[in-house]
Order: C-alpha cells, then structure tokens, then sequence
C-alpha cells in the first residue's frame, strides 16, 4: 500500500523560509484543507493518493496514515480537539473513488463517493467561502483540476502552524514575491477588489481569502504571522495580523492592521526574529 501526498501548494517546493525553519529544527505542520462556516472553523482536511487497487481495510489505511504522519499526527489531534472541530483524512484513487476516516475517532469510516465532485459537493456542508476566482493549473493534482471544473475547488489550507513543546503556537502565512522586493511587498494592495473605466470587476480581491485566515486566527485563538518571501533575495519579512477591516465598514479603509511595524531581517537570522515576535523562549 503506498500513499502519496498531494498538495495544491505550488510554491512551498522554493519556499526558502519554510526550508530555513525546517533547517533549524522549527516543527512546522500543515492541514491540506480546512472550512470556515458561521464564523468559526468548521472542518480541518488532509489527504493523500492511495495508489492500491485491492480493497481497504481501514485499521490498516489509518495505521498507515499516523505511520506517514509521524510526529506532527499528535499535534495535530490536540489542535482539532482543541478547536473542537474535526479532523478527517480523504484518501481518494485514480479513479476519483474516495473514502474519508474520522482521525479523531481510529479512522472511522465517514463518508466513500464515487467522483471528485461529489466530494466537493459534500464539502459546502461544512463551508461558506467556496473560492471560485481563475486559477493557474500547471502542475496541480488531478483531484484539483477536477474539483475546479466542477466549481467546488478542494477547499484552501492552512500553510503551516508553528509549534513548540507539542502545541500549535502561530498560524503562519508564506506570501511570495516576485514583481517587487520583499520589503515593497503590499498584502493590501490587492486585498479589495478592482474595477475597469466601466466598473467591471477585473480582479475579485483577497478579502474572503483573509476572512478565512482571519476566523482561523479568531478561533484557535493564536497569533496570525505573515511571513513575505523571495527566491530573489535573502531578505524575509514578518508582520504579525492584529485586524482585519473588511469593505462592509464603510467608516474605515478596508485591508489588514498590523500588530506592528513589519520586521525585516536577512533569512539567516530568521528564528531569532521569530522568537522575538512570538516570545518564545
């Protein structure tokens, strides 16, 4: 039985702030998918390929599981208990089969479809936002391909919680930067949307991206640190989220607050500004 994980995560495999961290022995974790509705998390997901064409036996596909996840499985079942929400695991094949195990409960059988968009379908039961803005395709999993075209994506994950003494202490966010240098980098810049002469939206903005982030943020009750960086320098920035103003208030500029003012640092002596910003010792 082998298991390959998939990730829509495009970017992470030139992430030098990510590699930097898991260099110094940062324990970073990740959940593939996670669903916000009512204001609150509703759902953290992960999943895997099962590449197997004889029948599952789930004792045995969850031994797997918690074999391939190592360490960072009981991190992660203190962080969904501690949100109180659950944590299941789809393993889907080829053939767009797919069964989901309950992580939390021994892997108990939770739900099986037949196509990827069934199981996107049973996915808006557990959330509100559905991101339906064009995407690049290059090199995504066919899971996603085929969820994007039936216009209920694989919902967005969280890029990486950081924890210390076996508990999740921060949500990070990596932005990438390209067009500018890190220390211009904007998360504001395309946060509302945007119009042509004609008043037609041209870009739909990242504010329900943010919004998701920010519930996250609210109900784990954890720091939200934005971490900006570039495969064309050593530079990284950390700024640390202490609101979110959204364009339904109409009295204030809608966009991200910061807890304070951005640190920049060389990617060197990243841990030690992380440190800093989160107290940890």
């Amino acid at each position: 039985m082998e298991l390959i994980f998939e990730s829509s995560e495009r970017n992470d495999r030139n992430n030098n702030a990510r590699k930097k961290l898991e260099e110094l022995n940062y324990n970073l974790i990740t959940f593939e998918g996670y669903t916000v509705k009512s204001n609150k998390v509703s759902l953290l997901l992960d999943r895997a390929k099962l590449i197997s064409k004889k029948p599952i036996n789930l004792p045995v596909l969850f031994e797997k599981i918690k074999e391939e996840l190592e360490d960072s499985f009981n991190v992660k079942e203190t962080f969904a208990n501690q949100l109180d929400i659950p944590w299941y695991f789809v393993v889907y094949r080829e053939d767009e089969t797919s069964v989901i195990l309950d992580m939390l409960n021994n892997g108990k059988e939770v739900k099986r479809f037949n196509t990827f968009e069934d199981l996107g379908k049973w996915t808006t039961d557990y959330r509100e936002y559905v991101m339906k803005s064009r995407y690049e395709e290059d090199g995504l999993p066919e899971i996603d391909v085929k969820m994007r075209a039936s216009n209920i994506p694989w919902p967005g994950n969280m890029d990486k919680a950081l924890c210390f003494n076996g508990e999740v202490v921060a949500i990070i966010e990596f932005q990438n930067t390209s067009r500018v240098s890190v220390k211009k980098h904007d998360n504001n810049q395309f946060f509302k949307p945007t119009y042509n002469a004609y008043g037609k939206i041209t870009r739909k903005g990242d504010e329900f991206r943010w919004k998701a982030l920010d519930i996250l943020k609210q109900h784990a009750k954890l720091p939200l640190l934005v971490i900006v960086w570039s495969t064309q320098e050593d530079i990284v920035g950390l700024k640390l989220v202490d609101n979110i103003i959204y364009t339904a208030d109409d009295k204030h500029n809608a966009g991200i607050v910061w807890n304070d003012n951005p640190v920049f640092t060389h990617i060197s002596k990243l841990g030690e500004n992380i440190n800093a910003l989160l107290n940890l010792e």
